[in-house]
């Protein structure tokens, strides 16, 4: 049974840039979110 997430708030727990967090997973694969810094 798949749980929904709010990508808004998996967003919200990256605070640093270029650190990868891992929100959720899918069939034994972790779904990760990064916060980029583009000058």
């Amino acid at each position: 049974m798949l749980n929904a997430s709010n990508l808004l708030s998996s967003f919200g727990r990256v605070a640093d840039y270029w650190s990868p967090k891992v929100v959720g997973h899918v069939n034994d694969q972790y779904i990760k979110a990064a916060k980029l810094r583009v000058d």
